[in-house]
């Protein structure tokens, strides 16, 4: 049909094209029966429509800026590929494709009805908006080469009806409330791949097959794991989403990015293994983490800005940690272990909360600061500053640790709390500030260690605080202090 024209047929009258019917400029038409066709095409910027049943023997093309729409129900079946470049508009009808077939193109099939679709590939540059529901049949295999942006559900036919995300294709959940194949397989690993949940309602993460490669949730609303899922390249918080695990465990082989303006962007009550030699948390959002477990292969380098890793539950560090200056915030009941020690930079144990120390060793380039109850758990805790001055501070009136090294080169840690040591105390780099505090040191413990003393490696006992050594013998009376000040030059005078 060329511009200006319309085909339409007399009331009973059906219409049948053995080749291809096609449309151009503003020409359409207008089918009131069930024409016979082969292959359809329109172009142009008209809109053709059918509104009885239509099966076509061959393919269906929609072309840019034209439309092809089913009205009031009437169904549609195409045994051959599917081309949508414009609009298929199917309003409340449902189109079956037969296996075998291609469905591609850069535009939008609309309606409410349900696209049921046999074995399919969707090749290399599509990127199309389907708004229907998508059901594939039972032991069928759609396989996504592009990108597919869903505003309704993706259903099975049965437990062996499966999607597959290709290498380099994209999956964006969006609409409200989409669900992806609740009944189904979903192969996500290929590399890359992305499947994005962004529906702007709660929506539950398919537990894949074997693991996600990208996994993205975007939009608004609760994005909930259905179980235990692996990601192997990143994870990222997206808009005002958030991640809720429950339970369920993550485990990730890469990146951990939340830039979610949500108020709670990550919920969980389970575990998140970091499995990888390059794992990092980057962005924006503050994530409150329940378990962290760094394992055996795992490297994690977390956030550089402040405020912005919290944990809830245990850290278990089996691998290594770089805290690439950034600080965690301990708001629940935790307790630090794992065959590797935890190098942190600052650390903050917020108010009614408690922080159990490694049994073994707890590195703190950083801050100390302690609102709630902090447990030394007999463990050494070490001071690993680099000429920074390190704070231990917070709202709690005094701490009690139980060994505790200063190896602060060119620094000091700067007491703002009266502090008790039990077991044992080691100055190998760098000052012990009391300022108006206490130090007492425990019965336990032998003479100071580490040294040689100096100026620069000693307490600093000039700010009205004193040094206090419990003993439980007249022999233990006399007792070497590396003290000195450090009133205008700082001065070493030790006592005994």
């Amino acid at each position: 049909m060329l511009t200006g024209g319309t085909l339409t047929n007399a009331a009973t009258k059906i219409l049948t094209v053995a080749n291809r019917l096609a449309t151009t400029g503003t020409g359409v038409f207008s089918a009131s029966t069930s024409w016979v066709l082969n292959n359809v095409t329109t172009a142009g910027t008209g809109t053709s429509s059918s509104a009885a049943a239509l099966t076509l023997s061959g393919s269906l093309n929609a072309g840019a800026g034209s439309t092809f729409q089913m009205t009031g129900g009437a169904a549609l079946t195409v045994n051959g590929n599917i081309t949508v470049d414009g609009t298929l508009a199917l309003g409340t009808s449902n189109l079956t494709n037969s296996a075998g077939t291609i469905v591609n193109g850069t535009g939008s099939i609309t309606g409410s009805g349900t696209l049921t679709l046999g074995n399919k590939t969707i090749p290399i540059g599509t990127n199309l908006t389907i708004a229907p529901v998508i059901n594939i049949a039972n032991n069928s295999t759609i396989t996504n080469n592009a990108t597919v942006n869903m505003q309704n559900d993706i259903t099975g036919g049965g437990t062996n009806a499966q999607w597959t995300n290709a290498t380099n294709s994209v999956l964006n959940m969006g609409g409200t409330t989409s669900a992806l194949l609740t009944t189904g397989k979903l192969d996500a690993s290929a590399v890359p791949n992305t499947v994005n949940y962004n529906g702007s309602g709660n929506q539950t993460i398919k537990t894949p097959l074997s693991s996600y490669y990208t996994l993205y949730t975007a939009g608004t609303g609760a994005k909930s794991l259905a179980g235990a899922i692996t990601v192997d390249n990143e994870i990222q918080i997206l808009s005002a989403a958030q991640l809720s695990a429950g339970a369920n465990t993550i485990t990730l082989n890469g990146n951990w990015i939340n830039n979610s303006i949500n108020a709670t962007p990550f919920n969980s009550t389970g575990t998140v293994n970091f499995n990888s030699s390059s794992n990092t948390i980057s962005g924006t959002g503050v994530t409150s983490f329940n378990n962290v477990t760094i394992t055996a292969t795992g490297l994690l380098t977390s956030n550089s800005s402040a405020g912005k890793v919290t944990v809830l539950g245990d850290w278990v560090n089996d691998g290594d940690f770089n805290n690439n200056n950034g600080d965690v915030t301990f708001n629940g009941i935790t307790t630090i272990s794992g065959a590797s020690v935890t190098n942190f930079n600052t650390v903050l144990v917020n108010v009614s909360k408690t922080l159990t120390l490694s049994s073994i060793e707890t590195d703190i380039d950083g801050d100390l600061t302690v609102n709630g109850t902090l447990n030394h758990n007999n463990g050494l805790i070490v001071f690993s500053g680099a000429g920074n001055t390190q704070n231990i501070n917070g709202s709690t009136s005094a701490l009690t640790l139980s060994q505790v090294t200063i190896d602060n080169t060119a620094g000091s840690v700067l007491l703002s709390r009266p502090l008790t040591i039990n077991n044992a105390l080691t100055l190998t780099n760098g000052n012990l500030d009391i300022g108006t505090n206490n130090l007492t040191l425990g019965s336990a413990v032998g003479a100071i260690g580490g040294g040689p003393f100096s100026a620069t490696t000693m307490i600093i006992a000039s700010g009205g605080g004193a040094v206090i050594k419990n003993g439980t013998s007249a022999a233990s009376a006399s007792y070497p202090f590396p003290v000195g000040d450090n009133t205008g030059t700082a001065e070493y005078s030790p006592i005994t």
